[in-house]
């Protein structure tokens, strides 16, 4: 227990000097359409270049962070990083002008007072047009408070903001949400696109979450597209938009302008 404790503590100060040292970073993971055959939206993720372990994943930070409150601190840096960014492509890059890019936020932080204000200061700091902004969250954080979370989002989708449900079908909640909050997007959970392994295969949860997000108008992406047989069967199904390896793995975003540049200049030279 005393060595846990150490660990925890060791990571929680770590964290602390992270936010402080601007140790870490904003990759980005391309959402592809399929029927346009290019990056339609990026998926914004935090990663941790610590000067002496290097790259952390998130997976060996995140939870503690949830734990001792420091998630909104990282919460705040990720959407100033990341909207800033998206400012830069608006900008600069033409080819990226027009994305949409999307945003985790904890329950915690949507707990907090100064939520709404601060999505919104953050918007117009950089001059940002509120529906490029996606922000995702769990079935599991929509269930802890959901009059709190309903009034929140309302608000910002007042504004033009978008919203999408991170991981679905993995939570416990009732499905009237759907037409309760004011939802963009689903995305279906990367363990049911793990179970395709030829396209032949057959899943009733994915068919089933496909046709109800467009029986309810609203937008899909398949998350943990890993392989061309999990490409061929949501393609299949008539699932629009796919996130994962297959495409492309999250990287930095000079990486995902000079891809975006390349497939820009591919289709120009196709329909020269």
């Amino acid at each position: 227990m005393q060595l846990l404790f150490q660990q925890h503590l060791s990571i929680e100060n770590g964290i602390r000097k992270a936010i402080k040292d601007e140790q870490f970073e904003v990759y980005f993971q391309p959402q592809y359409d399929i029927e346009l055959e290019q990056i339609s939206g990026v998926e914004a993720l935090i990663r941790w270049n610590h000067p002496e372990k290097g790259l952390i994943s998130p997976d060996d930070f995140i939870p503690l962070a949830e734990e001792t409150g420091l998630i909104n601190d990282i919460g705040e840096w990720m959407l100033d990083a990341s909207c800033r960014i998206l400012k830069n492509w608006i900008t600069e890059h033409s080819v990226l002008s027009d994305i949409t890019m999307a945003v985790n936020i904890s329950a915690s932080q949507i707990s907090t007072d100064s939520f709404v204000k601060s999505v919104l200061d953050t918007l117009k700091k950089y001059n940002i047009k509120p529906e490029q902004l996606e922000l995702e969250i769990t079935e599991n954080t929509l269930m802890k408070d959901m009059d709190l979370v309903v009034g929140k989002l309302q608000q910002l989708s007042s504004h033009g903001i978008h919203f999408a449900v991170d991981d679905f079908g993995m939570g416990y909640s009732s499905l009237s949400y759907l037409q309760t909050l004011p939802l963009n997007n689903l995305k279906i959970d990367r363990s049911f696109i793990a179970t395709i392994q030829s396209a032949n295969d057959k899943n009733s949860i994915i068919t089933a979450i496909v046709a109800m997000a467009k029986e309810l108008g609203l937008k899909i992406v398949a998350e943990g597209v890993e392989n061309e047989a999990q490409f061929n069967y949501v393609k299949a199904i008539g699932c629009p938009t796919i996130q994962g390896y297959w495409y492309s793995r999250p990287m930095p975003a000079e990486n995902l302008q000079a891809i975006a540049s390349q497939q820009l200049n591919h289709f120009k030279s196709v329909s020269a």
